[in-house]
C-alpha cells in the first residue's frame, strides 16, 4: 500500500477511565436497542390470523416515549463509537477492510444465514408454523429477488432487520479515508453540508438511515480530529442538558406521526447521546462498575441475537398470558429483559464451550 494510503492521525489517546466509560455506555446501548424494537403497537401476526389487543391509550403512548423515542439515541451512538475507534490510530484502507470484513460481513452472513435455516425448518413444523408466519419470511415461497433482499436489504432490511447497521457500517469503513479528506479539507464547510443534510425530509426509510448513520459516522471523526473527550462532555451543565434533554423529548413525543417529527428527533437523537455519555457512564461503586464492564463483552451477541428472539418472545407472551393491562405492562417491560438475559446466557456458553464459533460470530470482538 502506498504512503499515500496510509492515515495520517495525531494520536488519539483514550485514557483507561474513559475506555471503561465507553464500554459501560456501549451497555445501555444494547439495552437501549432492545426496547427499540421491542414496540409492536397491538397487533401479532400469527399464521391462524393476527392477534389484537385493546392497549389502553396511556400505556401506548408511554411504551411510545420510551421505545420510539428515548432509545433513538442508541445506533447513532454505536455509528459515532464505531468512527472514533476506527480513526483513533492510524490505518490503511486494505488493512482496515480485511479487518472489517472478519468483524463485520462474516458474523453479518452468519446470523442471516442461520435464522434463515430456523425459520424454514419451523415453517414445516406444525405447532411451531404459526410463530414464522410473517408472509415475506415464508422461505419456501422465495423468488431470487428474496433471497437477494435476504442478504443485502435492498427494500430496506436484511432478514435479521438491525443488521441493517452492519451493512452501512460497512459501507462507511470502505468510505472512511474519503470521508477523512474531504473534513480534513474543509471542516467547517463538511460540517455545514452535514447540519444541512439532517434537516431534509428524507424518504424512503432506507436512505434516511442511511443519512443518519453518515452524519453520526462523520462526528466520531470530528471527536477525533479536535481530541474531544468525556471530560469535555462533562463540564456541560447537568442542568442545562437535562433540561434541553427533556424538553426535546416532549417535543419529539407530541408531534407523533406528524411530517415534521424528525426535526425535533434530530435534537432528542444528540442530546440523548450527550445524556447517557454524560450520566450512566460514571459509575463509582467498584462492584456495579466491574458487572457492567463484564456485561458490556456480550453487548454484541445482544445486537445479533436479540430481533427474532424479541419477535417470537412476544409472540409467546400474548399466546400464554391474559391480555389485561397488568400483563401488557410486565410484558412491554419483562419481555425485553429476559431476551437481553437469554443473549448474554447464549454468549456466554458459547464463549465458554464454543470459543472458535464464538469468535467468528463476534468477528473476534475482546469487548
Amino acid at each position: 500500500m502506498r504512503n499515500a494510503d496510509i492515515l495520517p492521525l495525531h494520536d488519539y489517546i483514550v485514557p483507561e477511565e474513559e475506555s471503561e466509560r465507553i464500554r459501560i455506555w456501549k451497555v445501555w446501548l444494547a439495552i437501549l436497542v432492545v426496547f427499540l424494537h421491542s414496540y409492536g403497537e397491538d397487533n401479532l401476526l400469527f399464521r391462524d390470523g393476527g392477534a389484537s389487543f385493546g392497549i389502553p391509550l396511556w400505556l401506548d403512548w408511554t411504551e411510545y416515549a420510551l421505545t420510539q423515542v428515548v432509545t433513538r439515541c442508541a445506533v447513532p451512538g454505536y455509528f459515532f463509537i464505531a468512527s472514533v475507534f476506527l480513526y483513533r490510530k492510524s490505518f490503511t484502507w486494505r488493512g482496515n477492510m480485511r479487518k472489517k470484513l472478519k468483524t463485520l460481513l462474516v458474523p453479518y452472513l452468519i446470523i442471516n444465514t442461520v435464522w434463515i435455516g430456523i425459520y424454514f425448518t419451523a415453517q414445516h413444523i406444525s405447532f411451531l408454523s404459526s410463530f414464522f408466519s410473517r408472509p415475506d419470511q415464508f422461505v419456501a415461497n422465495w423468488t431470487w429477488r428474496e433471497w437477494v433482499n435476504a442478504y443485502v436489504g435492498l427494500k430496506m432490511n436484511p432478514f435479521i432487520g438491525p443488521l441493517w447497521f452492519v451493512r452501512e457500517l460497512l459501507i462507511f469503513n470502505v468510505l472512511a479515508l474519503v470521508l477523512k479528506r474531504l473534513i480534513d479539507a474543509a471542516p467547517k464547510v463538511i460540517l455545514t453540508v452535514l447540519a444541512a443534510l439532517m434537516l431534509l425530509c428524507i424518504e424512503p426509510e432506507i436512505l434516511h438511515r442511511l443519512r443518519d448513520g453518515l452524519v453520526f459516522f462523520c462526528l466520531g471523526y470530528y471527536f477525533v480530529k479536535y481530541d474531544i473527550h468525556f471530560s469535555d462532555v462533562d463540564r456541560i451543565p447537568a442542568g442545562l442538558l437535562c433540561g434541553a434533554y427533556f424538553v426535546s423529548l416532549s417535543v419529539d413525543v407530541a408531534m407523533r406521526d406528524m411530517t415534521y417529527q424528525y426535526l425535533p428527533r434530530i435534537l432528542s437523537m444528540g442530546l440523548g447521546m450527550l445524556f447517557f455519555a454524560r450520566f450512566v457512564t460514571k459509575i463509582q461503586r467498584n462492584t456495579w462498575r466491574k458487572k457492567l464492564l463484564w456485561f458490556s463483552g456480550y453487548g454484541y451477541c445482544i445486537y445479533l441475537f436479540h430481533e427474532n428472539t424479541l419477535s417470537l418472545s412476544r409472540k409467546v407472551a400474548a399466546r400464554l398470558l391474559p391480555q389485561n393491562t397488568l400483563f401488557q405492562v410486565l410484558e412491554a417491560v419483562g419481555v425485553p429483559l429476559a431476551v437481553i438475559a437469554v443473549c448474554v446466557a447464549v454468549g456466554v456458553i458459547l464463549k465458554r464451550y464454543l470459543p472458535k464459533l464464538y469468535g467468528v460470530l463476534t468477528g473476534g470482538r475482546k469487548i
